[in-house]
């Protein structure tokens, strides 16, 4: 510590070794001056100067009493007070746990002697007093870093007189150094700041004429030109007004500032208000007193609640044609605008028309080759879900390769397929979202959903307001939020079996109609891969069946095969010839012949009602029962018939019947005994050529549960023919002839 020399120094030491200021009433209006200076040269909003006095305690002296923010003034200055730091402090930072986040940007710089090292006890008693320095967004925002070194070096300067006057003892003269050469440093830092920024306007000129050539979104180029301009000229807001196609109203294209979304909503008529005189005329214009100037269009003040105390404003001309209006609003550190302002403006009014007509080039060339780029994607897509419909194998299998493919395309944030069985009462969903999974589950509660619905109507749905409907059930909830389709899936009949949604757009953007052709081109493809799978199934369940029917009429056609008597000779007075030729696959014809062990003989003939297999599985239960029943000698034709008839109606089913010849014939005497159930009349040919017609009578066997028969005999000699014979040959030969003709 320096050795205190005399105790009438403005800096003096307490008996703990700790230096503090005399409250002289000279050095606080001193201090009161220099405040001012540096808020002036630093656009503060307010400073405060607080020293330590000979108790312990702080003193403050106020430049602009900040009455809403004195507290954490206070506990910023004391905290660098403590610490000994210097601070360049934004909103909404804080420099330690204990102090609540800023409501404002502050800078604070501690006033010392000497160099403050790493023992804060002895830091502490070099430590005489701090400045702070603080403003809020709206009144100039953060402190630059520039700002920041200009007051570490004025409190430099400032500590470093006090120390003099410490070492000296002359507080008097140290009070007139202190008021000169402050000033002086002021003033000094004064034309630094005038240099810096000068330096700084031309590197925002250079840097914004940069941007013309690196960027091509307007908006982005747009804003930042409103943003390198709200800075050069300090102000609260700054605006770019098109005109629209009509050419009667500007509209606000990009709004820097805090009210941009009121704003934006405003449309301002040509002619009125600042931006449409200035349109109206091409010239441009300052208005420093715009609360009472009646030029001034109120309407956007009354939409964002904003107070317009002055504004400066410029068209913006291609080619000679206006096209717009740029304008900077309220300045932040100074009272008006000036005309120096307003030639810098300028500069920045024509680069941006120059940006705005390079890029209104550019974006022309950029949407052909979007809207190419869109077509060749759109037709990649489709030819991507032909490839998935032509190869699938089934119906899950194209559903799940073709959600992808209509997602992508459809930039949907989730997109859904729904099938419907209304048989089983059930609905099966494939979903496909962002994360790339997709998902198969099945319900049977869907009948409240407005998608059931939409399947039930085949009603189409495109909602292009991206807000969420407060649906009620829980598939609409899922499926259908912000922007969304929904597109029944029709068959060629035009009957609904599904329905397709798409929603939530990953650019929570709108659908549109353009949006739903596409889709409908989609469904079309998925709606006949659908349709082709299904009759591919009906095709392989067809040919299966029909597998599994000749596999059947094959076991039959061997059953009957067994059932009817295989050729045989015997050793007779006659000849037996046998031919049976199916109708269809199996029939239900069939013949028996016996031997009695007498040498007598029995033969038989039938014709089940029908054709196929439910006849030849009757005919094999009717052939057991006759040819039971023959087997017994002593019955004669007719009541072999009648005992055939009730125990083959006792298993007749669904009407079936049969009818039957049945003929005993004894050899040695030439005769033939025979009965007719039903059949068809036989034929006896002499061996003269004459024929004869022999029948009898009685129903068909299963017909009726009883009933009785009469039949006949006659006498055959060497060289007749007896034909039996069932009702198919004369079908066949009447079908024959048919076909001649």
């Amino acid at each position: 510590m320096i050795p205190n020399k005399k105790q009438d120094s403005l800096l003096r030491q307490g008996s703990d070794g700790s230096l503090y200021l005399e409250d002289n009433p000279g050095l606080t209006v001193v201090f009161e001056s220099l405040l001012t200076e540096i808020i002036h040269i630093t656009s503060a909003k307010f400073g405060i100067f607080s020293f330590r006095l000979e108790d312990g305690t702080l003193k403050s002296i106020y430049g602009n009493h900040p009455s809403n923010k004195i507290e954490e003034a206070k506990l910023v200055s004391e905290f660098c007070f403590k610490t000994g730091q210097d601070l360049n402090l934004k909103k909404g930072e804080s420099p330690n746990k204990l102090i609540p986040q800023l409501e404002q940007n502050s800078v604070c710089c501690v006033l010392h002697v000497g160099e403050l090292g790493d023992s804060s006890l002895e830091d502490q008693k070099k430590i005489f007093g701090t400045i702070l320095l603080g403003r809020s967004d709206q009144e100039g925002g953060e402190f630059r870093e520039s700002d920041f070194i200009h007051l570490k070096a004025t409190v430099r300067i400032i500590s470093d007189l006090l120390e003099k006057s410490f070492i000296s003892g002359e507080s008097s003269l140290v009070v007139l150094s202190l008021m000169t050469i402050s000033r002086v440093a002021l003033e000094s830092v004064q034309i630094r700041k005038q240099t810096d920024r000068f330096d700084f306007l031309l590197t925002e000129i250079i840097r914004v004429s940069g941007l013309i050539n690196k960027s091509l979104d307007l908006s982005q180029l747009l804003e930042a030109i409103m943003l390198s301009s709200k800075s050069v000229f300090r102000t609260e807001a700054c605006s770019v007004l098109l005109l629209d196609d009509t050419k009667e109203y500007l509209y606000f294209h990009t709004v820097l500032g805090e009210k941009r979304d009121e704003v934006t909503k405003v449309k301002v008529p040509v002619g009125k208000g600042i931006a449409g005189m200035v349109v109206q005329d091409k010239k441009p214009m300052i208005i420093n007193d715009a609360m009472n100037d009646p030029r001034v269009y109120r309407e956007v003040d009354k939409a964002s609640h904003f107070v317009t105390r002055n504004i400066m404003a410029a068209p913006l001309l291609v080619e000679g044609q206006v096209i717009g209006v740029i304008e900077t609003i309220n300045t932040i550190d100074r009272n008006s605008f000036t005309e120096e302002d307003l030639e810098l403006f300028l500069s920045f009014s024509g680069t941006s028309a120059l940006a705005i007509q390079k890029t209104g080039l550019l974006q022309n060339l950029e949407d052909a080759n979007k809207d190419l780029r869109k077509k060749v994607s759109e037709l990649e897509s489709l030819f991507e879900l032909s490839q998935v419909v032509s190869s699938a194998k089934s119906q899950a299998d194209l559903m799940k390769h073709s959600i992808p493919v209509i997602h992508n395309e459809m930039d949907a944030g989730k997109t859904g397929i729904f099938l419907i069985n209304r048989r089983m009462g059930l609905l099966t969903c494939i979903s496909y979202t962002s994360e790339k999974i997709v998902e198969i589950f099945r319900t049977k509660d869907y009948q409240g959903s407005f998608i059931y619905r939409s399947v039930e109507e085949e009603k189409t749905t495109i909602k292009e307001d991206i807000q969420n409907f407060e649906f009620n059930h829980e598939l609409d909830l899922e499926f259908l939020k912000g922007s969304y389709i929904v597109l029944p899936l029709t068959n060629p009949e035009r009957n609904a079996f599904g329905v397709i949604t798409v929603s939530d757009r990953v650019d929570k953007l709108s659908y549109n109609y353009s949006h739903l052709r596409l889709l409908q081109t989609f469904a079309s493809l998925i709606a006949r891969g659908h349709e082709t799978l299904k009759l591919q199934n009906e095709m392989i369940s067809r040919k299966a069946m029909q597998r599994s029917l000749e596999r059947e009429i094959e076991i039959t056609r061997e059953i009957q095969k067994n059932i009817l008597p295989e050729s045989k000779v015997f050793h007779s007075n006659f000849d037996l010839g046998v031919k049976s030729v199916p109708a269809k696959e199996v029939s239900g014809d069939f013949y028996d012949y016996y031997q009695y062990q007498d040498g007598q003989y029995s033969f038989l003939i039938s014709d089940v009602s029908g054709k196929s297999l439910p006849a030849a599985i009757f005919m094999a239960m009717s052939s057991s029962i006759i040819r039971t029943l023959a087997r017994d000698h002593d019955l004669d034709p007719e009541e072999i018939l009648k005992q055939g008839n009730a125990l083959i109606y006792e298993d007749s089913h669904n009407g079936m019947f049969v009818t039957t010849f049945f003929i005993h014939y004894n050899p040695a005497i030439f005769t033939l005994d025979y009965a007719s159930a039903g059949h068809n009349d036989q034929v006896l040919i002499r061996k003269d050529d004459s024929w004869e017609i022999i029948k009898g009578s009685g129903p068909p066997l299963g017909v009726l549960p009883s009933a009785s028969y009469k039949g006949g005999s006659l006498t055959v000699e060497p060289g007749d023919m007896l034909i039996l014979y069932t009702d198919g040959a004369i079908e066949e030969k009447i079908l024959r002839m048919k076909n001649l003709d």
